[in-house]
């Protein structure tokens, strides 16, 4: 059934020399049950042929292209740039937003349509999210657990924790406005980016936010996004301020713990103990400090002082091991007999991938859950195996299980694919 509506949709998507990525991303958003939007193109500058892609789509006058003579840098930045230039002038538009990277289901846009009809009220609205590795889509099957419709300070502490597990990319135009949502200088954070959970305590006072079950917003995994997590200054900077946006000490202290922490899957804690939590424990004691921001900057001087080039060395090591689609493809069309490693929630998807593929899976193998074959059992199989596929997506599992693998002679492919520029 196609949806028929007033024009409410304005889907904005900022692009730096992703053009690939920019295909899908339109096409996806072409095959939309619901057609009354507006699709608004910010070419960030790019040297590739971005501009020739987007004229594919120009024909549909529901597409607009426009292209900044000077790099912004990140897509807050863009789409800063294009608030001030008033091309989100419209009071009634419902803002989109959606990195070249992203795509939807077809059904996306006109399931978000049915819940703010149900809500009129609703300003920010949060979908569940999926995560697609090159050419494997995966959703993750720990649904959020949230109210239909509902205000920040309604949720329990564990229902904002579901919150942080949803993307939050759908608001009222009023509400990215008012609050600055995209303009970084406003919270004294100009030279970086905002990361994560944070950026979003700045709206939640004055968000009346709908949830969409079963509606799946996929972010795409592309390698060359992590190229911003690889300047230890630039990365403690960005969490630092932007956790500082909390309203109470003991969250702005959870949320430097959850990113500085080793155990949170951001590549500059993939390869050793840098001591973040350690960090985000000095922090807390600055937390309305006045000087707060140079403080933080002083810190990160230091760090990326101490930890900068260690890092880029390992990561350069780890990066050149990681396949892109086509080898790992290569692989996998090439292996017989596969073994999982570990037991997870995406193991299942993955296996279903691989054996609609042809392959057979000898045996899921995880050391650390019970009933499962052991890391000693692949070495014992080695003989038999074609390919062990990790499963996680964390880079400190891949970052390990790679070398050791490696060392007995087993080929390996990961979700994790090389960034190759």
């Amino acid at each position: 059934m196609i949806y028929k509506r007033s024009k409410m949709f304005l889907i904005v998507i900022p692009t730096y020399n992703r053009a690939n990525l920019l295909k899908r991303c339109l096409s996806k958003i072409q095959s939309q049950t619901f057609c009354d939007y507006q699709v608004l193109i910010l070419d960030d500058c790019s040297n590739d042929n971005t501009k020739e892609i987007a004229n594919q789509f120009l024909t549909d006058y529901r597409f607009k292209y426009y292209r900044f003579e000077v790099n912004n840098g990140h897509s807050d930045k863009v789409l800063m740039r294009a608030i001030e230039l008033g091309f989100l002038e419209n009071k009634e538009w419902i803002i989109v937003v959606a990195d070249d990277e992203y795509f939807y289901t077809t059904d996306h846009l006109a399931k978000v349509f049915d819940s703010i009809k149900r809500f009129d009220d609703v300003n920010l609205v949060a979908v569940e999210q999926g995560y697609d590795y090159g050419n494997i889509a995966l959703v993750d099957d720990n649904k959020p657990q949230l109210p239909l419709c509902f205000t920040y300070d309604m949720l329990s502490m564990e229902q904002k924790n579901e919150l942080r597990k949803t993307i939050r990319n759908i608001f009222k135009r009023d509400l990215i406005v008012q609050t600055g949502f995209f303009d970084s200088a406003k919270q004294g954070a100009s030279d970086v980016v905002f990361e994560g959970e944070g950026a979003y305590l700045n709206i939640y006072s004055q968000a009346k936010i709908a949830f969409v079950s079963n509606a799946v917003h996929v972010f795409g995994i592309a390698p060359s996004a992590r190229r911003k997590y690889l300047d230890f200054y630039a990365w403690i900077v960005s969490v630092g301020m932007t956790a500082y946006q909390a309203d109470k000490q003991e969250v702005f202290y959870d949320l430097l713990k959850m990113h500085y922490s080793p155990s949170y899957p951001i590549f500059l804690n993939a390869f050793f103990e840098w001591g973040g939590e350690a960090l985000a424990l000095v922090l807390k004691n600055f937390y309305q400090h006045a000087e707060f921001m140079r403080i933080l900057r002083q810190f990160a001087e230091i760090y990326k002082n101490a930890f900068g080039d260690k890092f880029l060395e390992l990561y350069k090591a780890f990066n050149e091991k990681l396949p892109t689609v086509d080898t790992r493809d290569l692989l996998i069309e090439k292996a017989d007999n596969i073994v999982l490693y570990p037991e997870n929630s995406w193991r299942e998807q993955i296996e279903k991938y691989l054996k609609k593929r042809g392959k057979n899976i000898l045996y899921v193998a995880d050391d650390f859950k019970s009933g499962y074959k052991r890391y000693e059992d692949i070495i014992k199989d080695k003989d038999k195996i074609d390919c062990v596929f990790i499963t996680s997506g964390h880079p400190k599992i891949v970052y390990n299980l790679f070398a050791k693998l490696e060392e007995q002679g087993i080929k390996a492919t990961t979700l994790i694919l090389k960034d190759e520029k």
